[in-house]
């Protein structure tokens, strides 16, 4: 592989994935925009869970909802 052709991978690997994260971001907040009742249940749980806290691995068993 040549040297461009490696920096072309790579380039792939960072960048390509950027525009499906952000329009699965995108779909996730107009969803819950659409739903108040499922974003009351999710904040509901995140603070329950979090408390205010910044979320952690050990957290993921509790989080039931999300």
């Amino acid at each position: 592989m040549t040297d461009r052709q490696l920096r072309d991978e790579a380039m792939t690997l960072f960048i390509a994935g950027h525009e499906t994260t952000a329009l699965a971001l995108s779909w996730t907040w107009y969803l819950l925009s659409q739903h108040p009742d499922v974003e009351g249940k999710l904040w509901a749980e995140l603070e329950a869970v979090l408390g205010g806290h910044p979320p952690s691995v050990a957290d993921l068993p509790r989080l039931t909802y999300t």
